[in-house]
């Protein structure tokens, strides 16, 4: 066949097809009678393998070498791993910083260009920049929230997270489903600053994205979370705060929370009843931190269970719910 058959055949345009025998990759089978170029069936092969290289990822020259079994396998690939993660991970950046860009609505490439030159800022190597940046006259309308999201995420420098965290804070509404959508990020120091910027904002919307990290499995973004609810006078974390207590992690924070949230009633009769649950198979430091927590509790219930403690063979839970019984009259 002529070269113009291999190129239909191949796929691999005539001209390529002769920058390959240039590159002494493809060899022809001979030539006619008038002098054309020949191929045959190992010369289209040929042109299949050189394909088959290059699609993943070779250049011409690394081809070459392939083929004459130059080049180690496992080593070319490894590197070929490597730049393909390289480049998967540049179009993944450009995509999001797309993607922010557009979902702040610019309306005229003037704003495009505002946009995008602030979050090139966002991502300065200098944190005296970024903190800049985020301080700006201009910061409120040109950063995009989906970008100021993905900063607090992996910030490093804590005066710059506060930047980015007091920035979002002011968006409000705006802001919530970047930060809601923070209770699913691998990272706990992240989560943890998505909870602090909610627990600051107003709002049942604000308080709705904060119950999504009330089941956190780090502690101190489980308890951040808790307690901020429970400063919005949100009862159903009674049996959290409960737990807070039990597990001494920011149990004293807990037990303030449960004496406001104990002003109704209902509250310190369910909170009550949680610790009463637990303390049969509580050991005594957890005994006592109960006790401590029951002193502000109102309701014959809660005295009821620290004349319990007060008869506890530990001393120390003993005597602690005994100063109990007494502070409360």
């Amino acid at each position: 066949m002529l070269i113009g058959e291999l190129s239909r055949r191949s796929g691999v345009s005539v001209r390529m097809l002769r920058h390959y025998e240039a590159k002494g990759l493809l060899t022809p089978e001979g030539r006619s009678a008038a002098g054309y170029r020949q191929y045959g069936d190992p010369q289209a092969a040929q042109v299949a393998e050189i394909e088959a290289l290059r699609a993943l990822g070779l250049s011409l020259d690394e081809v070459g070498l392939a083929r004459e079994a130059l080049l180690a396998p496992a080593e070319v690939l490894g590197v070929l791993c490597a730049e393909s993660r390289r480049r998967a991970e540049a179009e993944q950046r450009l995509q999001r910083r797309l993607e922010q860009i557009a979902a702040a609505g610019p309306t005229v490439w003037d704003d495009v260009l505002a946009a995008a030159r602030a979050v090139d800022r966002l991502v300065s190597v200098d944190s005296s920049e970024r903190v800049r940046a985020l301080l700006g006259a201009d910061a409120a309308h040109e950063m995009p929230t989906g970008a100021l999201a993905e900063a607090l995420a992996a910030e490093a420098d804590p005066n710059v997270a506060g930047a980015i965290a007091w920035q979002m804070a002011r968006r409000g509404p705006s802001a919530l489903e970047a930060l809601r959508t923070m209770a699913t990020l691998p990272t706990p120091a992240a989560r943890l600053r998505a909870v602090r910027v909610l627990a600051g904002m107003e709002g049942e919307d604000a308080a709705a994205a904060l119950a999504g990290f009330v089941d956190d499995p780090v502690s101190s973004v489980r308890a951040t979370a808790v307690l901020a609810l429970a400063r919005r006078g949100d009862a159903a974390v009674v049996g959290d705060l409960v737990d807070l207590v039990c597990r001494g992690r920011q149990d004293v924070e807990a037990g303030e929370a449960l004496e406001v949230l104990a002003a109704v009633g209902a509250t310190a009769r369910a909170a009550t009843a949680e610790f009463a649950a637990r303390w049969g198979g509580a050991d005594v430091p957890v005994r006592r931190r109960i006790v401590q927590a029951l002193v502000d509790l109102p309701g014959e219930e809660a005295q009821a269970l620290l004349r319990v403690a007060a008869a506890d063979s530990a001393q120390a839970v003993s005597a602690t719910a005994r100063f109990a019984i007494r502070y409360r009259g």
